[in-house]
């Protein structure tokens, strides 16, 4: 019986051993069950970890893993295969259809995310937990991390992944809303070094926006900052842009199609880029607003919220 627990964009997440209750079946390792012993969207499943060493299982419309030491409600199944579906027939779509599409992939995404963020709160002291936690962090924010690094079992302290987070989280908080910014320097396309500073805590509510070409959410969102742009540049706001492009003409030509007018800078080195690092960045767009001291008012809004915020803070 083999399949896949739909996390995080379809990618597989199984436990060393099953017991299907409703079909009185036991997994362990290599043994199939009989034919007879089909999981239904109604079923429930008990999953046991002793190891990392994972098999397989199905998981339908409904399907919840229930353990003694841990619960995930699992994403319904059809939603999943629906993301996948809805992500390929973007590629024949006009650019209406592929905007309407990519706001309905948004969605079900969001309640992807939704789905992984319970599973993580629940199980955060057991291997369940910890594993979700590991693939899934960029989707959580300081407030939802923070709280989790003190359940990690000490099993985990040396382990790579887990320090890599913490470490995050640090980085998370000293740039947390209230925080003081954080400056870095990059080039502008034109080879010019400057500093985020140059831009920052000198009396104009700015707006740093990460981002890149090859990001379809970020270009989807860039309108949005058009929008924003036009209607309060004049009012003491900026906008600043740091991509995480790698490649300078690909970096160019979408400032160019995507009409950005506002300052832009960047390293070039993807997700190696030195201010996504120091602002713990793991997934674009991401925004901080910052306002004429320097002090971070926002993270990670966008849309109606990032306007709503825009026009807060510039009044």
């Amino acid at each position: 019986m083999t399949g896949q627990l739909a996390f995080n964009h379809l990618r597989t997440r199984t436990a060393d051993s099953v017991w299907i209750v409703a079909g009185r079946s036991e997994l362990k390792g290599g043994i199939k069950p009989s034919t007879s012993d089909k999981l239904t969207p109604t079923a429930a499943a008990v999953i046991s970890i002793d190891t990392l060493k994972y098999i397989s299982m199905p998981l339908r419309t409904g399907l919840s893993l229930t353990g003694s030491s841990f619960t995930i409600e699992a994403l319904p199944y059809r939603d999943a295969r629906r993301l996948q579906m809805a992500n390929r027939q973007r590629r024949t779509l006009t650019d209406e259809q592929r905007e309407a599409k990519g706001k309905e992939m948004e969605n079900l995404e969001n309640s992807m995310i939704s789905a992984i963020k319970a599973g993580i709160n629940k199980n955060i002291t057991n291997p369940v937990g910890v594993l979700l936690l590991k693939q899934n962090y960029y989707y959580m924010d300081v407030a939802d991390l923070d709280p989790l690094m003190p359940q990690i079992p000490a099993a985990y302290d040396n382990d790579e992944a887990i320090v890599k987070i913490k470490n995050n989280v640090e980085k998370m908080k000293a740039t947390a809303v209230g925080q003081k910014f954080t400056d870095f320097e990059m080039q502008t396309p034109e080879g010019k070094t400057v500093k985020l500073s140059d831009y920052v805590g000198k009396g104009k509510v700015v707006l740093v926006d990460f981002w890149a070409s090859w990001c379809g959410p970020c270009r989807r969102e860039m309108p949005n900052l058009v929008e924003a742009y036009a209607k309060y540049k004049n009012k003491n706001f900026e906008i600043v842009g740091v991509s995480l492009d790698q490649s300078a003409d690909a970096w160019k030509e979408a400032i160019k199609k995507l009409n950005i007018t506002w300052p832009q800078m960047s390293d070039l080195k993807y997700w190696n880029c030195e201010g996504a690092q120091l602002y713990a960045v793991s997934s674009i767009p991401h925004t901080v607003l910052i306002d004429g001291e320097g002090t971070i008012l926002a993270r990670g809004l966008h849309g109606d919220e990032l306007q709503e915020k825009i026009a807060e803070a510039v009044k």
